[in-house]
């Protein structure tokens, strides 16, 4: 019977057919006992014993009808409790869609606003510049009785905050980049603000115009002549330039003001860029008397030996002229080479040198040639050391044909890439006859330091 009431509640609470058949059956048996006594003695004269069993059977069979009707009834109270579940089902996902309270409604609002505000300031900002100061600290110390001057300035012996440069970048519109580096450089005890660098880079074009792999720069930058030319002292992986660059581009570089094309060819690692420049560079042009351009030529490829090693080759060119009448040409040529091989985070080894020719016609169509070049070695042992040497010549010394060497070694820790120190040595022969320069030996100190934005560190860096 449990079964049975168990599917009554299942059919949604109809009575099942075996219910009905026992009380059609009670209901006939009832009516065959409830018959005259004739029809019952044509079967005979049953005792008065029989006759009381058939009473008791039929007031069981009563009784059971009587039970299974009750039964059925509670079938319809299982099938309440069953609707009841449902009904606390249904209150149960009210509660859960009805409307939140007030302090959620609050809360939420708040979340929104602070989630609508955080992304337009982030819109806003994306045009904001961004900003990084470097400062650059060299001590050095003359081991010897002769000391450095540069410029009629005592270098030797004396501490000096060499440079200080405020580097702003941002993108000007979806399509251009700007650049602004702004430099305080102490020249002769006194500081002098000077625009370093400063230039936008058309990286798009509008229209969906394509632009074929090509950037082109405008403004003052640092040409693309050789590979340490491009770099600023902070980011050396030494305190000075090369000689060879020194004599050949100048003391800090050839910085000019001009236009640049820079063209990545597609499916090869070779990158060509060509610059047209004032010639305004006052060791191997006209310096501020130029009246014409001059130009420079790059070309360079890139190796990916395995995943540990990597190789850079360049070659340079650069056309101009010296005087102010166009008759006296200059032709510098320029090679360098990059081998790097990291095989891990914490451990890199660094080879890298540069080489210099020139042909520079002078007064009477006299031609001077000269030639230099530097090769150099780093090598990191963990994270933040680096020991480094290297070696340089140049017969180009203060644009006469003057040989001079040097050989250097340092050391530099880095704390983060915000701080690094560097301590070393440098031996420099310079020629002594017709009253030259004397030979040097220089212990230096350099301390520099980085905060704000932070660009990306140069290329040798193992980070």
């Amino acid at each position: 019977m449990k079964t049975l009431r168990t599917r009554a509640v299942h059919r949604g609470g109809r009575r099942a057919p075996m219910t009905h058949g026992l009380l059609i059956a009670t209901g006939v048996l009832s009516a065959i006992v409830a018959a005259p006594d004739a029809t019952i003695a044509q079967d005979g004269d049953p005792a008065p014993a029989d006759v009381a069993d058939e009473d008791e059977e039929l007031e069981k069979l009563r009784a059971a009808a009587r039970a299974e009707a009750e039964a059925f009834d509670d079938d319809d109270g299982v099938e309440s409790s069953g609707d009841d579940d449902l009904d606390a089902l249904r209150a149960d996902a009210a509660r859960e869609t009805e409307e939140p309270s007030v302090s959620d409604r609050v809360a939420g609002a708040v979340a929104s606003a602070t989630t609508f505000a955080s992304s337009q300031m982030e819109r806003l900002n994306a045009f904001n510049p961004r900003i990084t100061v470097f400062g650059d600290f060299l001590g050095r110390r003359a081991l010897g009785s002769d000391e450095l001057v540069e410029d009629g300035e005592q270098i030797d012996n004396k501490f000096r905050l060499r440079e200080t440069e405020i580097d702003f970048r941002a993108d000007i519109d979806p399509y251009a980049k700007g650049v602004v580096i702004v430099a305080f450089e102490n020249e002769t005890g006194e500081f002098e603000a000077v625009i370093e660098e400063g230039y936008a880079t058309i990286e798009a074009l509008p229209f969906d115009i394509p632009t074929f792999n090509a950037r082109l720069k405008v403004g003052r930058f640092r040409t693309p002549f050789g590979q340490m030319n491009r770099l600023h002292l902070h980011d050396l992986m030494w305190s000075e330039y090369p000689l060879a660059v020194q004599d050949f581009l100048g003391e800090e570089g050839d910085v000019q003001d001009g236009v640049e094309l820079q063209w990545l060819a597609p499916g090869v690692p070779i990158e060509i860029t060509g610059a047209i420049v004032n010639g305004e560079n006052a060791t191997v042009l006209a310096d501020g008397d130029s009246e014409d351009p001059a130009y420079i030529g790059r070309i360079s490829t890139f190796f990916e030996i395995s995943d540990t090693m990597w190789l850079s080759v360049g070659g340079s060119f650069l056309f101009g002229y010296n005087d102010q009448d166009r008759e006296q040409e200059t032709e510098l040529y320029g090679a360098d080479f990059m081998f790097k091989w990291a095989p891990s985070r914490y451990r890199s080894v660094v080879i890298t040198g540069e080489g210099f020719y020139t042909d520079r016609e002078q007064a009477g169509r006299t031609e001077q040639h000269a030639s230099g070049g530097y090769a150099a070695i780093q090598i990191q042992p963990m994270e933040n050391l680096y020991f480094g040497a290297r070696y340089d010549y140049s017969d180009f010394f203060e644009q006469q044909e003057n040989d001079q060497w040097a050989a250097s070694a340092w050391v530099s820790f880095y704390t983060t890439e915000f701080l690094r120190l560097r301590v070393g040595v440098e031996h420099r022969e310079r020629p002594t006859s017709g009253g030259g320069d004397p030979d040097l030996d220089t212990l230096f100190v350099q301390f520099t330091f980085v905060f704000g934005s932070h660009p990306t560190e140069p290329f040798w860096v193992n980070r």
